[in-house]
């Protein structure tokens, strides 16, 4: 049973006060050399939560649990975010995807319901025209 104390300012009992969403499918799949770019959004589940946009707390994007690394990843990778009082949106940038790539992403914030994506690089053949759409590309 929830504590009383733990209410949102909407009363709601929820730990979330905002929800990230990644666009597009929730699978990907990118041929290797390729670039790709997820883009997530976060909204507030209630009209208070705009106090917690004021305060602008990070974006973190995770790969396969573990958060992406900037410096091992050199040029490969890039993140941006704009904030406003109503949203967040972050994009995450993978240059050139390999093998190494694939896997499960998240978008995530602190008080947030996080988002997730998963990416799979294919090598070596020729994509059905189905398979070749990356909507996530440029979003």
């Amino acid at each position: 049973m929830p504590n009383p104390g733990d209410r949102n300012a909407d009363g709601s009992d929820s730990k979330w006060v905002s929800q990230a969403l990644i666009k597009g499918p929730s699978a990907v799949f990118v041929q290797n050399g390729s670039p790709v770019t997820f883009t997530c959004e976060i909204l507030p589940l209630s009209l208070q939560s705009g106090v917690f946009f004021a305060a602008r707390p990070p974006v973190r994007w995770l790969h396969d649990g573990k958060e992406v690394s900037f410096e091992l990843s050199g040029d490969n990778v890039s993140v941006e975010t704009e904030h406003d009082d109503q949203r967040i949106s972050s994009k995450l940038r993978l240059a050139s995807v390999s093998w190494k790539d694939s896997g499960q992403y998240t978008c995530m914030q602190p008080s947030s319901k996080p988002a997730f994506a998963k990416l799979i690089v294919v090598e070596g053949m020729v994509l059905p025209d189905a398979l070749k759409l990356n909507p996530l590309k440029g979003i």
